[in-house]
């Protein structure tokens, strides 16, 4: 059963890509937009492209030039959706368009701010969900270098 909860970001979502959280081989939330053709669209988003920049911000990347930044550019609604310790987490976000970065060693990736509207969290006593979509890096070379940069610009900092 959802339940609704306070419009900030969760503290089990906090403590997984939060700024003292290690890098999550594996975890994923699904980015849900709205395409020009009325449907909606998945994009995957790991542990290196989404942070926290506030109690009710979510910063994230996208690759530039994808679908996903036209789709938020023309309804910049979205939801984030993510599986934490058996609970089904869904934020639905307003976002901000703020530009492209290029973090070092990284390609261009498109940046926009969620501002966190409505949160609901989903379990019922006698299920426990097990995992969302969970993947495996079977190319480590970089990665985390690469996520740590992403996140250092997505935080407002730089990466040195």
């Amino acid at each position: 059963m959802a339940t609704e909860q306070q419009p900030l970001v969760p503290t089990p979502l906090r403590e997984v890509i939060g700024e003292e959280a290690p890098p999550q081989d594996g975890f994923t939330m699904l980015l849900l937009t709205v395409g020009t053709d009325g449907f909606p669209h998945q994009t995957m988003l790991s542990y290196g492209e989404v942070v926290p920049t506030g109690e009710d911000l979510l910063s994230f990347a996208v690759w530039a030039g994808s679908s996903v930044v036209e789709q938020l550019r023309a309804n910049p609604k979205a939801t984030i959706t993510a599986v934490i310790d058996g609970v089904g987490w869904t934020l639905l976000l307003e976002t901000t368009d703020e530009g492209e970065i290029t973090p070092e060693g990284s390609k261009t990736l498109h940046h926009f701010t969620g501002r966190i509207v409505k949160v609901t969290a989903d379990s019922v006593p006698y299920a426990r969900l097990e995992s969302g979509v969970v993947f495996r890096l079977v190319e480590t070379g970089g990665i985390v270098e690469r996520w740590q940069a992403t996140r250092a610009i997505l935080k407002g900092g730089s990466f040195n």
